[in-house]
Formats: structure tokens, sequence, C-alpha cells
């Protein structure tokens, strides 16, 4: 299977070339005896991943023939049409999976395919391909939509209405794709993408395109943050939230406990020394630091801090600074 350009959010995506015509069994029945309309949908692909520390998830996406032709020999009543079949491939290590998206690239007509000043609108709702071609159906003329399905599952047999320049999820995933145990790549979730038009003789007979993007999105991880010791104020508050990003921000509050100064959060209860600086053999942070998050393994990202004390003690009322340097 030939695999076009995998793209990422900082490169420029590229629109592909046209693949070979594809002809229903009505081109042969009646395309000596009438024109025909031509239609190029192409789709520009796109993944957004995040890939700053070892621990960040990875995205690819890949589209075996970025351009969807076909030809539709119009009748007076109506016929329909549809494209050649494109396949997209997504594999994501994003512990929360991802989010497969086709939106309208913009343009004054949108969701259209357009012919000069002539174009087809879209469906307004999802459509069988049977009502499609049914010959009652002439309120379908003169327009398309399209048919993503998923591989092995989510058979879709409805064409849906064009997207929007918002965009359509064509599929949302919960989990990491699986590893291949004998080569150890990431297997690929594969999508079919189709589209379809019905066309009277009413419409300009010519080439009708439009481009669209096709981009999978990693979603978010989720994260929790609690902070502990029991005796003191200003205790920042308890986060439970998710996160695209490599890392997260923790609170810029500062704890207060008497005849103590606050000197980090360790992520591993500390060693208490009562005259003394704690000691933290896990991970010290700085108030306003920041963790990182590990996007492939969701459970590694509930993260406990715990307030580190040293430099000031308190002896009958009076309070001294220890020059701990010189011991």
């Amino acid at each position: 299977m030939k695999m076009s350009q995998i793209l990422t959010k900082y490169n420029k995506p590229n629109q592909g070339t046209n693949g070979p015509m594809v002809r229903d069994s009505h081109w042969y029945a009646i395309g000596a005896l009438i024109g025909f309309i031509m239609f190029s949908l192409g789709f520009n692909i796109c993944s957004n991943s995040n890939d700053v520390f070892a621990t960040a998830s990875s995205i690819t996406i890949s589209i075996d023939d970025p351009a969807l032709d076909l030809n539709v020999a119009p009748t007076s009543i109506g016929t329909f049409s549809k494209s050649n079949p494109s396949t997209i491939g997504v594999a994501t290590t994003n512990s929360t999976g991802y989010t497969l998206r086709i939106a309208a690239a913009g343009s004054s007509n949108p969701t259209a395919l357009v012919n000069g000043n002539s174009n087809l609108s879209s469906i307004v709702s999802a459509t069988t391909e049977e009502q499609f071609k049914s010959l009652g159906s002439t309120t379908l003329n003169n327009q398309w939509g399209y048919l993503p399905s998923k591989y092995n599952s989510q058979a879709n047999t409805s064409f849906l209405p064009s997207p929007t320049t918002a965009g359509n999820v064509i599929d949302k995933t919960a989990t990491a794709n699986s590893t291949d145990s004998a080569t150890g790549d990431l297997t690929l979730n594969q999508y079919e993408l189709t589209v379809g038009a019905r066309v009277d003789t009413t419409a300009t007979l010519g080439t009708y395109s439009n481009v669209f993007l096709v981009e999978a999105v990693t979603n978010p991880v989720p994260y929790t943050i609690n902070y502990y010791d029991g005796v003191v104020g200003n205790m920042p508050t308890d986060v439970t939230s998710e996160t695209e990003d490599s890392t997260v921000t923790i609170s810029t509050n500062t704890p207060t406990r008497n005849g103590y100064s606050f000197i980090g959060w360790c992520t591993v209860a500390p060693t208490n020394n009562a005259n003394g600086n704690d000691t933290c053999s896990g991970t010290r942070i700085n108030a306003g630091g920041t963790l990182n998050i590990d996007q492939t393994v969701a459970s590694s990202n509930n993260f406990q801090l715990y307030a580190m004390w040293g430099g000031n003690y308190t002896i009958e009322g009076m309070t001294y600074l220890q020059d701990f340097a010189s011991l």
C-alpha cells in the first residue's frame, strides 16, 4: 500500500495528486449518450503530537491516495456515483488515544464542490447509498456527501453531510494503539473514505473540486496533584484535571508553618529532621515548578507532593536561624 508523506503541525500540508478515474456501472450504460461531470476532492493530512520529553506520546497519520475522483453521467432524473476509496492509517502511543477529524479547508463555499460560479451543495442529513440511488430521490439531485468507515468495526453505510470548517469527528479512540509482538511496531487503525454525488442535467458540465483537511490529534491525558502536610496554612488546592502538554505547573502557593521555613516539595514523604532541613529521597520541586506528564502511561500522572521544612526552628518561644552549612 502506497503511503503519502506523514506531516506534523510544524509542516505545511501538501495536497496530493489525482488518482485514477473510477467509473461505476451507470457510466457504461449511458455515458455515450450524454456528457459527464468529473469531481476531484483533495485531502490535506496533518497530525499533531507532543514530543518534547521522552515520556511524550507520538502520533502518525498516513493516507494512500489524498485525491478522491469520480465521474458521473447526469440524467434528467439524476444519477448517483461514488469515488474510489482512500485509506487513512492512524497510530499513537498516547495512553488516551486520539481524535480523527475531517474539516473544510475554507473558501467562499467551504462545504461545496465548486466549478467556477456553479457548485454542488452538501446533503443536509445522513443518506444511505440506496437513498442516493433511488429514482424517487430527486430532492438529492446536485448534492454530495462523504462516507467514512473504520475497518473491521464501526461500519458505516450512510453518506454524511460534508464537513464544516470547525470539523467533524470521524472517530475517537480511548487507548493507545497495540504493538505488534513480532516487530515491535505500532499497528495502524485504518479507515476508508469515499465520496458520492447525485447529479441531473441542470448542473453545469465540467470539473468540480474542493480540498479538505484530515487531522489526527492526541486526546488529553488525565492527572492529579495532591499536596500533603496537615499542620500548616496556605496549602495549595488539590488538582484533578487533564492536559495535552508534556508538563504541568504546580501551585505557586508557599505553605506556612509556625517556627519553620518552607523549602520546597518532595515527590515522596521526606525524612523529617527536628532541627534541620528535611531530606528528600525523591524529586524536589520548588513552588511554581513543573511536573513531567507521561502521555504513554496515564496511571503515572498521579502526583503526591509533600511539604519540606527547615531553616528556622523555635525553642521556648524564640526563633533561631541555624547555619547548617557549617555543620
